[in-house]
């Protein structure tokens, strides 16, 4: 994490703007309690060195399957942003 930080806060300085970061992450990581402090802290460092943090959720996992909504309202109040990988269900990619 440090490095991407310092690397992060390079490029954004050189570009004259904040950058997006895409991180890929699996549902069950994320609802795991003992994970999410680490994710927060993750997601304020990213900001902190001049970066937009976006947490993807990988499509291994069917996120209908996971009625824990509240997981992710608590985290988005806490300044997370969340995505969802869609890659290889057809929906993603040049057309």
């Amino acid at each position: 994490a440090d490095e991407v930080c310092g690397d992060g806060q390079d490029l954004a300085r050189s570009a004259g703007r904040r950058l997006m970061m895409t991180l890929n992450l699996s549902l069950s990581l994320v609802m795991t309690p003992l994970f999410r402090p680490h994710l927060l802290a993750l997601s304020i460092r990213l900001e902190q060195a001049g970066m937009t943090p976006v947490f993807e959720i990988t499509e291994r996992e069917d996120i209908r399957a996971f009625p824990q909504a509240a997981v992710f309202r608590q985290l988005a109040a806490g300044g997370l942003r969340f995505a969802v990988d869609d890659f290889g269900t057809g929906h993603a990619g040049p057309a």
